[in-house]
């Protein structure tokens, strides 16, 4: 077989950028903050509390919150290592259906859309969520900071109380996205959740929204032509479709089992212009823990 191609570290509990588009039902992006991280800076465990509230699991064990420059941030994201290649990680796989590979020299490898991409991550390691402190010179207001560190803040609760896999070391890709879909998915409802209760929407409508946006790929829609996700829209379509999946599929299915109170999680009923809370109620939600690592971004949770 072929040279595996060079993996992005954390292939999980991180959060695109590009995911934000999924907010949208939740809030409107106003003009950007002079500095949108002031308020986590002010109040984080206020934010920590708020999060593991709508959650409906208790911290019991504080979350660190950790405001890092630039070349501290890159060097901490990629200290998690690489994971281990699947089959479709090999150049052979690439050439046999006719897609572009990754290229450094071309700005499109994995490491560089990461390095777009993510504005916090979580850390399983060391339990702390790392921001990014440039996020205004990437265009993201401070909505759309809190919801990324939402997004990860669902990463530590999901390891205070469930066992999470190491998908990183799973090198079958199917399960790999099942299970980061998962995990991803249930961070993904803790961020519009947040964001519907900062707004004062009720939650069912932001996730009815949030559905809309991913029938119509409005990731795609965001991420074109805008200069924080040029490296993202340019990647090869097989390696974008696999980053973006864990976000798309796994809000949507984790949104159906919430809706439809048969599984993990169960939104009672909302009080009037407020949103509804997270509510573990199930066994099942243990053996079938979900879990993202960082906050991707692109127009960007695990």
């Amino acid at each position: 077989m072929s040279t595996p191609l060079t993996s992005a570290a954390r292939p999980s509990f991180v959060f695109l950028l590009g995911m934000l588009s999924f907010g949208a039902g939740c809030h409107v992006r106003g003009a950007e903050a002079p500095d949108p991280i002031a308020d986590l800076q002010r109040d984080p465990a206020g934010v920590v509390r708020r999060v593991a509230e709508l959650r409906g699991l208790p911290e019991t064990r504080p979350t660190q919150l950790i405001f890092q420059d630039e070349q501290a941030f890159i060097r901490d994201l990629e200290s998690g290592g690489a994971a281990r290649p699947t089959a479709s990680d090999y150049r052979s796989v690439y050439s046999a259906f006719g897609f572009e590979l990754p290229s450094e020299a071309k700005g499109t490898s994995p490491r560089q859309v990461m390095h777009e991409q993510v504005i916090a991550f979580y850390d399983p390691d060391t339990h702390s969520v790392h921001v990014r402190k440039n996020a205004g010179a990437l265009k993201q207001t401070a909505e759309d900071v809190k919801g990324i560190v939402a997004h990860e803040l669902g990463h530590s609760l999901q390891h205070q109380h469930f066992p999470i896999p190491k998908v990183e070391d799973m090198s079958d890709l199917d399960q790999r996205l099942a299970s980061m879909a998962l995990i991803e998915g249930d961070a993904m409802l803790t961020m519009v959740a947040y964001l519907a209760d900062l707004n004062h929407i009720n939650l069912n409508r932001a996730l009815v929204e949030s559905g809309k946006a991913v029938n119509r790929r409005d990731t795609e829609r965001a991420a074109e032509g805008t200069a924080d996700s040029v490296a993202l829209m340019r990647s090869p379509g097989l390696m974008r479709e696999r980053m973006i999946f864990p976000y798309t599929q796994g809000l949507t299915f984790l949104t159906a089992v919430s809706r439809w109170s048969i599984g993990c999680i169960r939104l009672p009923p909302a009080p009037p212009n407020r949103c509804c809370t997270l509510k573990s109620t199930c066994k099942a939600s243990r053996r079938y823990p979900s879990r993202s690592q960082g906050s991707l971004k692109a127009g960007s949770s695990g």
